[in-house]
C-alpha cells in the first residue's frame, strides 16, 4: 500500500463526514496546474476513465471501502493526467468507484502532467504491482510494458520485479502458448504461473499427458512437482527393448530392399529389358486389344526389334509350356477361374498352342486377337 503524504492526509481525512463530501469545492481547471506533483480536491464528474489494466472488481470489497470512506475519508489519493479542463484517470478505479457509492463529489487526487505514453506506463506499473490483481490482468499489463519498454529489464526495473517473474508472465501471453493452459487461466483455476508454463511446454509436447495434467489441475490434485516430473518423464529418452530394435532394423532393411527392387524395375522397363518390360507392354496391349479404341499395332510400331523379340519370345515360351487343356478347361481359363493373373493375350496364346497353330511374329498375333476380340478386320 502506498504511504500516506502528509498534503493527502490533510486534504482528504476530515473530521465528519459532512465535511468530507466537499460539496461546495470549486473545480480547478487541469490548465492552471503546475507541471509538478501535486494533491488536489476534484470533482469526480470531471474524471474519464480510460480502459484499465483491472478487468475484475469485487463489488463487496468496494462496498467495505466506501463505508470506509464515508467512516474516516480516503486515505489514498487517485492519480490523475490533466487534459484540458478535465482529467484522465491513471490509478485508482476501485476509489473512484468507492467514492461514487459514498455519495462523494470530489476526491482526493495526485495530480502529474505526463504524455499519454507515460501516463500508459505509470498506470501499467502502478496495478502490476498491487498483489490482488487477476493473473490475465497482470500478463496483459506486462506485455504492454514490453511492447513500449522493449526489454525484459526495463519492464523489470519499472515494476519492481525480477526478469525472472517478468519472462514468466511474458510467455503466458506468447502466440504459441498452450490453449488449455490459456483457457485454466482465464477461468481462475489456477494463477499458478509455473504450472502454466508448465503445461504450456507439455502440450507442445505430448497432447495425451496434457490432458492428464489438466485433468489433475481441475481436479485440485496437481502440484508444481506433478507438473515438473511430468515434464521430466516426456523429455526421458525411452528405454529400447532389444527385441524392438531388432524388429525396427528388420523392417528397415526390407524397406530399403524394396526400394531397390523398385527402382530396378523402373530401369528395367525405362529400358525395355527384364520381367517389368514384359509386364507393362502386355498391359499395354491388352488394354488397346480389349478396350481402347487406338490400334494395337501402334504400340508395337514404338518398339525396338530386340523388345518386339522378348515379347515374341514370351509368348513362344507360354505355348511350349501349354498343357493340352480340354474344352472345359480352356472355358473355365478364359473365365479367369483357374488363373487369375494370366492375361488375356497369354490365354490366347496357350490357347494357339492347344490346337497346333504356332505364333509366327508379334503383328500376326496382335492382330489375331484383336480380331477376336471384335476389332476392325485389316486388309
Amino acid at each position: 500500500m502506498t504511504t500516506t503524504t502528509p498534503a493527502t492526509a490533510k486534504a482528504a481525512t476530515p473530521k465528519t463526514p459532512a465535511k468530507v463530501s466537499h460539496a461546495k469545492t470549486k473545480a480547478t481547471p487541469a490548465r492552471e496546474l503546475p507541471n509538478i506533483s501535486s494533491v488536489k480536491l476534484v470533482p469526480l464528474n470531471l474524471i474519464d476513465i480510460r480502459p484499465q489494466v483491472r478487468t475484475v472488481f469485487d463489488e463487496n470489497s468496494i462496498h467495505e471501502l466506501a463505508e470506509d470512506i464515508q467512516a474516516r475519508g480516503l486515505l489514498q489519493p487517485v492519480l490523475l493526467n490533466p487534459r484540458g479542463d478535465r482529467f484522465t484517470l491513471i490509478a485508482g478505479e476501485r476509489r473512484v468507484r468507492a467514492c461514487n457509492l459514498a455519495g462523494l463529489s470530489d476526491i482526493p487526487a495526485l495530480i502529474t502532467k505526463a504524455s499519454e505514453a507515460d501516463a500508459l506506463l505509470m498506470q501499467l506499473a502502478e496495478n502490476v504491482q498491487r498483489e490482488n490483481l487477476e493473473l490475465q490482468d497482470e500478463v496483459n499489463a506486462i506485455r504492454l510494458l514490453h511492447d513500449n519498454l522493449k526489454s525484459v529489464q526495463a519492464v523489470a526495473e519499472t515494476v519492481k520485479k525480477s526478469s525472472a517473474w517478468v519472462s514468466k508472465r511474458l510467455a503466458l501471453s506468447h502466440p504459441d502458448f498452450s490453449h488449455k493452459a490459456r483457457n485454466l487461466m482465464e477461468r481462475g483455476v489456477t494463477e499458478d504461473v509455473e504450472i502454466l508454463n508448465v503445461l504450456s511446454h507439455i502440450d507442445s509436447l505430448n497432447y495425451s499427458k496434457a490432458n492428464e495434467l489438466e485433468k489433475q489441475l481441475l481436479a485440485g490434485t496437481a502440484t508444481r512437482e506433478t507438473a515438473r516430473q511430468m515434464l521430466k518423464d516426456i523429455k526421458k529418452p525411452p528405454k529400447l527393448d532389444p527385441a524392438q530394435v531388432e524388429r525396427e532394423e528388420k523392417q528397415r532393411q526390407s524397406w530399403e530392399e524394396a526400394q531397390e527392387q523398385r527402382a530396378t524395375l523402373t530401369k528395367e522397363r525405362q529400358e525395355g529389358t527384364g520381367e517389368a518390360f514384359l509386364d507393362w507392354i502386355i498391359n499395354v496391349l491388352e488394354e488397346a486389344v480389349c478396350y481402347a479404341d487406338v490400334d494395337p499395332q501402334q504400340h508395337l510400331n514404338t518398339l525396338r526389334d530386340d523388345q518386339r523379340h522378348a515379347l515374341l519370345a514370351h509368348f513362344r515360351a507360354i505355348q511350349a509350356g501349354a498343357p493340352a487343356w480340354t474344352a472345359m478347361d480352356w472355358a473355365r481359363r478364359l473365365s479367369y477361374e483357374v488363373d487369375e493373373h494370366s492375361t488375356y493375350l497369354e490365354q490366347l496364346a496357350a490357347a494357339l498352342a492347344m490346337q497346333g497353330s504356332a505364333i509366327d511374329d508379334c503383328y500376326s498375333f496382335i492382330d489375331l486377337a484383336w480380331r477376336a476380340h471384335g476389332g476392325e478386320v485389316r486388309a
